[in-house]
């Protein structure tokens, strides 16, 4: 299939969904600050995807040793005196989304260095809208390092092939770039955009590139939710999202036909990793279900 296909408003009988949705919605007006009316082709159901895909993009705040690679010179850091502070940011565990790309607030928008190698771009200086400037620190983000691989500019934004080298030749325990060109061939091929292919490739050894555990982390893949196209969106958010929906039917399944009702009420505990569904049926009483892995309730958390 070249399309993952969604049609969930047609059948609103999954009260719980429908609430889940909710959740999603108001996490984007109170967590995120967005006005949900700007969002193109907006639908209730779409609230989690856009919720996942912004904090996809964001740098989680971790503790993180800093490497730097041999290209990353003296004299680069010496210009951009700026340096010293993004460093003890990362290693301090601060927030270093500040410094990203504005265009890290635009939850469709296209990070071609992201995408192809988990190759992040940071601003040396910053203002309000995030950063700014044409000098810019390219590296990788693991859950406890920064591999610093070179100071460029916006020029450097395409130069994936370069920035692999840097790091397998500096970092060659924790990059491995053999099978680049080929995964690059997976990404960007129309005709191989296929959810099983995709699937199978991201768990396949042969495939893993970059000292990641599985390329779909950036993969992207087109979408379609009750028939409005939304163009290539993250594999990773759109599995959370399938995964959870699933997962969430079955609970309701499971509820109806235990209790013959339809009056409950869904609550998540994303920390917990439960749901607690509160059922009305001859008496009123609440049940706990568990979370299954690698969904949008726990995303911002695991991710």
């Amino acid at each position: 299939m070249a399309n993952k296909i969604r049609l969930i408003n047609k059948s609103m009988k999954y009260i719980l969904r429908k609430q889940w949705f909710e959740y999603f919605e108001k996490k984007l007006i109170s967590d995120l600050s967005l006005d949900i009316n700007l969002i193109k082709d907006y639908q209730l159901d779409l609230a989690p995807i856009v919720y996942c895909s912004l904090l996809h993009k964001k740098v989680k705040s971790n503790k993180r040793s800093v490497h730097i690679s041999d290209v990353f010179t003296k004299e680069d850091i010496k210009i951009n005196d700026n340096w010293d502070n993004i460093k003890k940011i990362i290693e301090d565990g601060g927030d270093i989304n500040e410094y990203m790309s504005k265009s890290t607030k635009d939850w469709k928008k296209f990070d071609y260095l992201l995408c192809m190698g988990n190759f992040s771009h940071i601003h040396i200086a910053k203002n309000k809208d995030g950063g700014i400037g044409k000098d810019l620190v390219f590296g990788v983000f693991t859950k406890d390092s920064f591999y610093a691989l070179l100071i460029g500019d916006h020029e450097s934004l395409y130069d994936v092939d370069v920035l692999c080298e840097i790091a397998e030749r500096n970092f060659p325990n924790e990059f491995k770039c053999s099978n680049f060109n080929h995964i690059k061939d997976i990404f960007f091929n129309e005709k191989n955009i296929d959810y099983k292919y995709k699937t199978a490739i991201a768990h396949d050894d042969k495939y893993k590139v970059y000292g990641f555990n599985k390329t779909y982390d950036q993969l992207l893949v087109p979408y379609t939710l009750n028939d409005i196209k939304y163009g290539h969106l993250p594999f990773k958010v759109l599995m959370a999202y399938e995964n959870e929906i699933n997962h969430i039917e079955k609970i309701e399944k499971y509820i109806y036909e235990t209790h013959k009702t339809r009056n409950y009420v869904l609550e998540i505990d994303a920390k917990s990793n439960k749901y607690v569904v509160d059922i009305t049926s001859y008496i009123n009483f609440k049940k706990e279900f568990p979370m299954k892995n690698n969904i949008c309730s726990t995303f911002g958390i695991a991710n």
